[in-house]
Parts: structure tokens; sequence; C-alpha cells
């Protein structure tokens, strides 16, 4: 009788481990994206977004200025955007260093930059590189509004 104990467990215990680690059919509903937190871009703008996903250097805060007006700052994993007039654009993102990045924005179109932290001699440093739409939105996706931040 034990025994037979004994096998109807192995029995159960092997057909619950077997399903730990089997693929289930993934539905169409299940592989949509996350909402999307793209705001709409105004008649006439063009819509920047800051991004940084990463948690790495989460505590030190990076100040993002755009033509030297300040847009706002992000920590890990937060994001910040900023609506400005197609044209040629500075923006600087300020941690221990200062990496600046021009680029020329079109009206109506939406543009990605990912700040990058990296170490630091006393604190985090940052590299901004800008991404394309796919990157952006994914990374975008990754984040979240920083609490502290007002658009203007």
């Amino acid at each position: 009788m034990k025994k037979l104990l004994f096998y109807l467990m192995l029995i159960l215990l092997s057909g619950v481990l077997s399903n730990c680690g089997s693929s289930s059919k993934v539905t169409n509903e299940e592989k949509k994206p996350a909402v999307s937190k793209l705001i709409a871009v105004p008649e006439g703008k063009s819509l920047v977004y800051f991004v940084r996903p990463s948690f790495l250097g989460t505590a030190i805060n990076f100040k993002v200025f755009c033509d030297d007006e300040y847009v706002g700052l992000t920590k890990g994993s937060n994001y910040i955007y900023t609506i400005v007039e197609p044209g040629k654009h500075t923006f600087l993102s300020q941690a221990e260093n200062k990496e600046v990045l021009q680029m020329v924005t079109e009206s109506g179109k939406v543009y990605f930059i990912e700040q990058i932290p990296q170490m630091g001699a006393i604190k985090a440093r940052n590299k901004l590189v800008v991404l394309n739409e796919e990157e952006g939105n994914e990374k975008l996706n990754k984040c979240k509004l920083n609490k502290e931040f007002q658009p203007k």
C-alpha cells in the first residue's frame, strides 16, 4: 500500500513539475504592447521625450535643459518631455558631467532621447542617445512620468 501511494505521489509530482517548464500558447491579447504614454503633439510643434529606463544611479537626479531653459529632472525608471518649436535645439543633460546633444526637430514629430547613466568619479555621469520610434516607445513604456515634473 505504501508503495502504491509513493508511486501515485511521484506521478502527480512529475506532472506538476513538467508543467512548470512548459510554454503555454500566447494569445494575441497577451502580445499587445503596453498602453502608449505618448501625448498628442500640438499642431506646429515637436515633442521630445527624455527616457531613463535604467535603474542604475537611480538616486542621482539628471537635470535636463532645452536651449538653456530648464525642462525637469529624471531619476531611474523615469521620463519627462518637452514641447518645442520645430527647428534646431540644444539639449543638455547634467549629472557629474554635462552631456550636450544638438538636434533639428520637425513639426508634428515625436523624438526620444535616452539618458544612459554611467559610473562617475563622485556620482553618476550620463550620456544622451537618440532612439528610433520603436526603441523609444519600448523604453518609454518601461518608465513612469517623474512625479515632480511640471510640463510647460
